[in-house]
């Protein structure tokens, strides 16, 4: 007979190695500690939206004009449970990923669908 158990405060939905698999030929900033030298390395990429990952929001965080003054846009933090979109990024996804787009800002929803995230 099988079982289900719940174990308190865990809310992973995903397997952390596929998901560095996918995120692997990302912007890394996960060793930047200074905002400034982060948005130096964003501003330097030149792919229709940007990916970063490995943003650790421990070190700093980026006011939504600091984002959206950047090209389109998509941060991962490091903890791949929390996500930046800026609105030029939500401007060029809103058509084909309407429901991401509406939804990034809402945890219980990247919770559920980080993998539907990632692979947008």
């Amino acid at each position: 007979m099988i079982t289900e158990q719940r174990i308190p405060l865990l809310k992973d939905h995903h397997s952390h190695p596929s998901v560095y698999a996918t995120i692997s030929g990302c912007l890394d900033i996960s060793l930047i500690t200074d905002k400034f030298t982060a948005i130096s390395l964003i501003k330097r990429q030149k792919e229709d939206i940007i990916v970063v990952a490995g943003w650790n929001d421990s070190f700093y965080t980026f006011t939504k004009e600091e984002i959206d003054s950047l090209p389109p846009l998509f941060i991962c933090n490091v903890s791949f449970h929390k996500f930046l979109m800026n609105q030029n990024a939500k401007g060029k996804l809103y058509n084909s990923h309407k429901h991401i787009v509406t939804n990034i800002e809402d945890q219980n929803f990247v919770e559920a669908k980080l993998l539907p995230i990632l692979s947008l």
